[in-house]
């Protein structure tokens, strides 16, 4: 059974069972939302490096600019720990900001997923 590890209405974080992150966005995604996340994650992943997550995101909104920037610096310091990212669920549009945003990050191990299957299947064998 999964262990949620931050919560907060629009943003959870559970530890998966295969020991990878389960992270949900609903809405609208803050800066404060990300600084407040962010230590949880970190912590993790450095605790646990070589984790692979899944990001899930449902009607997600990402206008706010420092949010954008709050999550590619969030993502740039995740990097040297995490093996795989798989974010589920962004529309076109948003999806296109996400690829911005982890270009800036400069992660090359963020795939962008439409199917849960295949998400899972990216995070298990690459």
């Amino acid at each position: 059974m999964a262990e949620r590890i931050h919560d907060e209405p629009g943003l959870t974080c559970d530890v998966r069972d295969d020991g990878g992150l389960h992270i949900v966005a609903e809405g609208e995604l803050d800066k404060g939302m990300i600084e407040r996340i962010g230590p949880v994650i970190l912590a993790w992943v450095t605790a646990h490096p070589g984790s692979r997550s899944l990001l899930e995101v449902r009607d997600m909104n990402l206008d706010d600019l420092a949010a954008r920037w709050a999550l590619a610096g969030l993502m740039r310091e995740t990097k040297p720990y995490t093996l795989r990212t798989a974010v589920l669920g962004l529309s076109p549009t948003i999806k296109i900001v996400g690829q911005i945003v982890v270009r800036v990050a400069g992660r090359k191990n963020v795939r962008f997923f439409s199917d849960r299957d295949a998400a899972e299947a990216y995070l298990r064998d690459g």
